[in-house]
């Protein structure tokens, strides 16, 4: 008896735990990511890391546009499609609880977005680009894996 109500009390804190924003931070472990405080376009480079360690990736025109425009918080002469995704989340009671940039292969960085909705968590791989430009919209966290940023990142604070 004393088992079966052990058991059940776990799963009754795995599903409260699997509903809520905390589930999707189980995702992350302090020691594998760090949150990304430094932003920056630079014609079509985008820099960004933590602190005094930055990564520096090329993307399209457009995508450093997107990302430039979330970083001032405006809206350009009509909305991109990351301001009409930021909104149809909102409308529809989604968010994006995080991002992460989590590797790199030869070519390219990959990066995953985390959507909630009530009970439901949804995985979603994306362009790093296309997923920090969503996470300024929104209000994210965007993290980065530390390995990545020992690997690839430069000291800009030398």
């Amino acid at each position: 008896m004393k088992f079966e109500r052990k058991l059940l009390i776990i799963v009754i804190i795995f599903s409260v735990l699997a509903t809520s924003s905390f589930a999707i931070k189980l995702y992350l472990t302090p020691d594998e990511y760090v949150e990304v405080d430094v932003i920056k376009i630079i014609e079509n480079n985008i820099v960004f890391g933590n602190n005094c360690t930055v990564i520096t990736a090329t993307t399209s025109p457009d995508r450093a546009r997107s990302i430039q425009l979330g970083l001032e918080g405006t809206i350009d002469n009509r909305p991109t499609s990351h301001d009409v995704f930021s909104n149809i989340l909102k409308n529809f009671n989604i968010t994006l609880d995080n991002i992460t940039i989590h590797s790199r292969d030869d070519d390219f960085y990959y990066s995953d977005m985390y959507l909630r909705t009530e009970n439901k968590v949804l995985k979603l791989d994306s362009m790093p680009s296309d997923a920090m430009a969503l996470a300024l919209r929104t209000g994210s966290t965007i993290y980065l894996n530390k390995t990545l940023l020992e690997q690839d990142g430069t000291n800009i604070c030398e």
